[in-house]
C-alpha cells in the first residue's frame, strides 16, 4: 500500500473519494478471489501483493484524508478513531481466517474474505464524502521539500517507524509457530491481540491534540 500511496493521494485531488473507495473495495476483494486460484508465487505476488495493495491504498489513503476535513478541534482524535478501524478488522479477521483455512481451505478463505471486503467496504463507501475539494498541487512530486530539514526528519521517522511496526506485526504469528513451537491457533491469537492493542493505541495517540 505504501508503494501506491503517492499516486492515490493525487487521485484524491481529482476524483470523488466515494468513487475511489468503492473502486478500492472492488479491486481488493477481486484480488483476493483471484489469489485463491493462483498456483505459483509470482501470481500471488501480482494478485495478493500488487493488486490487493493498490486496492487497499484506495481504501486506506482516501479514508485518512477525510477526518481532517470534518474536524478542527479534535482532528487528531478523529483520525485516531478512524484508523483504529483497521485494528478492529484485524481483531476478528485473524481468527476467522484461521477457522476458514482449517475447516474449508486456503482458497475458500481467500474467496470469502474477498467477498466480505467487497460487501462491507462497498456498503460504507457512500459515507466517505469530502467536505471540500482539496487544492490541486502544481507538481505530482515536489523534490524541493527534500531541502526542508523538518520534512526529512519526518520522512526518516516514518520510514524507520514503519519498519519497526510492520515487520513484527506480520512476522510475530509465524515466529510463535515456527520458533516457539506453538500451534497455528496460538499464532492467530497473537495477531488478534496485537490488533486489539493497536485499537487503544491509535485512539490514545490523538488525545493530546
Amino acid at each position: 500500500m505504501c508503494l501506491f500511496g503517492i499516486g492515490v493521494g493525487v487521485l484524491c485531488e481529482h476524483f470523488d473519494t466515494r468513487l475511489l473507495s468503492a473502486l478500492g473495495a472492488l479491486i481488493s476483494g477481486l484480488a483476493l478471489v483471484a489469489a485463491s486460484f493462483c498456483n505459483s508465487p509470482w501470481k500471488l505476488l501480482l494478485t495478493q501483493g500488487l493488486l490487493y495493495g493498490f486496492g487497499g491504498s484506495l481504501l486506506y489513503i482516501t479514508g485518512l484524508t477525510l477526518p481532517p476535513q470534518w474536524f478542527s478541534k479534535y482532528r487528531a482524535l478523529a483520525t485516531g478513531i478512524a484508523i483504529a478501524g483497521s485494528g478492529i478488522g484485524g481483531l476478528w479477521l485473524s481468527t476467522a481466517t484461521r477457522a476458514m483455512t482449517s475447516n474449508l481451505s486456503r482458497q475458500w478463505a481467500l474467496r470469502i474474505t474477498g467477498l466480505v471486503i467487497i460487501g462491507v467496504c462497498g456498503a460504507t463507501c457512500s459515507l466517505m464524502k469530502m467536505r471540500f475539494k482539496p487544492e490541486k498541487r502544481r507538481k505530482i512530486i515536489d523534490l524541493s521539500v527534500l531541502c526542508d530539514k523538518r520534512f526529512v526528519l519526518l520522512f526518516l521517522g516514518a520510514l524507520f517507524g514503519s519498519a519497526g511496526y510492520f515487520i513484527p506485526y506480520y512476522f510475530m504469528p509465524s515466529y510463535a509457530v515456527v520458533v516457539l513451537g506453538k500451534n497455528s491457533d496460538w499464532g492467530a491469537n497473537v495477531s488478534s491481540i496485537m490488533n486489539g492493542a493497536s485499537i487503544a493505541g491509535r485512539v490514545v495517540m490523538g488525545l493530546d491534540r
